[in-house]
């Protein structure tokens, strides 16, 4: 029984591991984007309300760098174009991974500790949605990026077939309890 415990753990931890794509929100400001959320404060003490971001953990925003590939670990955008690879122009997919950008131009800004009031100027932005480490760029991967493969990995569709998976393990489990009498179960006459 712990080995089916175990093996369904294990393929638990294999599915979440073959997903390489993050997403999230955080405020962006130029070249980087503040990943870590610390609060709402206050704007210069006005009574605008906006949200604080941690200063020193940020992602870096790769603009206009298709020709060199895509580059994992980074938040990518650029146009489509094509780049020559020694006997011919090869086609690239644009990419870009701010998704969306919400309409306040200083809706955030960058503290290094939480201050219910911001008054220091540490770096303002605005708050973005992004994603990175998108497997169908892969293709397209910058050589001396980071990227797992060229090929996107094939999810195993794990949740697909949870409540079945369940029911085999169960119905193993109460068989194998029921054999060696560890829940006592006697026939009643």
């Amino acid at each position: 029984m712990k080995f089916f415990c175990l093996l369904f753990i294990f393929i638990l931890l294999i599915q979440h591991k073959s997903s390489g794509q993050v997403t999230g929100r955080g405020c962006d400001f130029g070249d980087r984007v503040a990943t870590v959320y610390l609060g709402t404060t206050t704007y210069y003490g006005s009574t605008k309300i906006v949200e604080a971001y941690k200063a020193d953990v940020w992602l870096q925003v790769i603009r206009g760098n298709g020709y060199s590939g895509y580059k994992c670990g980074f938040i990518n955008i650029y146009p489509s174009g094509s780049k020559w690879n020694g006997s011919q122009d090869v086609p690239y997919d644009g990419v870009n991974e701010i998704t969306s950008r919400e309409s306040d131009p200083k809706g955030c800004v960058l503290q290094t500790t939480y201050k219910s009031n911001h008054t220091i100027g540490e770096g303002e932005g605005s708050i973005v949605s992004y994603r990175y480490n998108d497997p169908k760029y892969f293709s397209n991967s910058d050589p001396s990026s980071s990227c797992p493969s060229a090929t996107p990995p094939s999810n195993l569709p794990v949740d697909d077939y949870l409540p079945i998976t369940l029911l085999v393990f169960g119905g193993l489990g109460f068989t194998s309890f029921s054999k060696r009498n560890f829940l006592n179960l006697k026939k009643v006459s």
